[in-house]
Order: C-alpha cells, then sequence, then structure tokens
C-alpha cells in the first residue's frame, strides 16, 4: 500500500476512486500498485519503490585534502520500482540499468535521511560554487563538501559514469520497506546502452531497518 497526501477538502474524490483511510495515521492510502498514476497529483514523486531500497557506498579522493573518503547515495533495484508519470512498466529494459542511483541532495525517505546522519559523515552544507545549501557528502578527513557534480556527474565520479559490477566498487546498504513509499525520482533521467549490471548480492549488507511512512 502506498499513503497519500490528500487535503481535506479532497477526501471525497480520494474515496470516490477507491483509496482508503487510516483511521490511526490519519491519512489515505491506495492498495493497488497497478492504478497508484490514478493517484498521481497526492504522491510526492515521480515514482514509487516497493519491497527494498538501499544506500549505496563508494569512494572518491577529496579534492582538498587528496585522501580516500566515502560517499553515498540513495538507490533503488528498478524491479522494484514503479513509474507514476511516465508509466514504464519494464523500467531495467528502459533505462538500461539494473538500478537507480538517486543523489541524496533530494528528498530523501526520512528513515534513510536519519540513517545517513546518524552514521556517516552527510550533513547540511553551504557550498559556495552554487550560493546553497543542500544535504551532501562531505570528506570523512576533513569536512570539505563533496559537490554533487564531483560524485555523481564527472566522467570519474563515484556514481556517475560506473558500467559494471566488475568495473566498480559499489556497496549497498539494505532496508526493508514496510509499505511502498514515493520517490523523488524520474524514469529516464540515466539512460545508458548496451544494458549495464550495477547491482550485485554478494555487494549487500543489512541495515536491519524497516522503513515505513
Amino acid at each position: 500500500m502506498l499513503y497519500l497526501n490528500v487535503p481535506y477538502e479532497e477526501k471525497n474524490e480520494a474515496k470516490s476512486m477507491y483509496a482508503r483511510w487510516d483511521k490511526d495515521k490519519k491519512k489515505w492510502y491506495a492498495t493497488n500498485p497497478k492504478f497508484y498514476f490514478r493517484f498521481a497529483k497526492w504522491i510526492e514523486g515521480e515514482s514509487v519503490a516497493r519491497n527494498k531500497v538501499y544506500i549505496a557506498v563508494s569512494a572518491k579522493i577529496c579534492w582538498k585534502c587528496k585522501r580516500e573518503t566515502p560517499v553515498y547515495t540513495f538507490a533503488v533495484k528498478n524491479k522494484d520500482l514503479i513509474d507514476i508519470t511516465g508509466r514504464e512498466t519494464n523500467i531495467e529494459e528502459f533505462t538500461g540499468y539494473d538500478v537507480a542511483l538517486i543523489p541524496i541532495n533530494r528528498n530523501l525517505p526520512e528513515g534513510i535521511k536519519r540513517y545517513l546522519v546518524q552514521h556517516t559523515n552527510c550533513k547540511d552544507k553551504f557550498s559556495k560554487t552554487t550560493q546553497t545549501t543542500y544535504f551532501a557528502n562531505t570528506c570523512i578527513q576533513c569536512d570539505a563538501l563533496q559537490g554533487a557534480n564531483y560524485v555523481y556527474d564527472e566522467v570519474d565520479s563515484s556514481f556517475g559514469r560506473v558500467y559494471s559490477t566488475e568495473s566498480n566498487q559499489i556497496r549497498y546498504i539494505e532496508f526493508k520497506l514496510k509499505n511502498d513509499i514515493a520517490i523523488d525520482y524520474q524514469v529516464g533521467e540515466s539512460v545508458i546502452s548496451p544494458p549495464v549490471k550495477l547491482f550485485s548480492e554478494k555487494n549487500v549488507t543489512q541495515s536491519n531497518v524497516e522503513l515505513f511512512e
């Protein structure tokens, strides 16, 4: 099931579409993933994740102190994604990737952000380049901001140009989902051909944390 953000004045519309009411959480929810797209205006994200999500872990050389530091991003296997806006049914075939790597400066699920704050050096940091403050990777050695472009966009970035499980050292921390959750991710942001495999079960560790909305 997927919880919806239904304004009070639209509750009758949600009810007419067979959304159900959780009296404990005082929220409406949808029950059939096949028809989540019908509730798109009440879903805070372009996609929905089911079953499990991950924190992906890699490493890079800090631009400032020149020492190695871990970097993190949010990840969902494409077979566990539901495309709300484009309604692609085979996301892995469409994108060429078996896993979606999603920057942490997005609207992360609350439990994922909490874990990153508690267990890593990720934090809100001011960027002189963009003149904004955003949630980001920082160097574990010198605390310097590791800008999104260095982590995701450059040719040699940790998550931006990886091509197979053989050529990268990405590890994954697994989080089970108690219910489906909305994701700030547009299917098709990154596509590649021929297809590549970035996910390997042998690189997965369990967080023993169950996420729910």
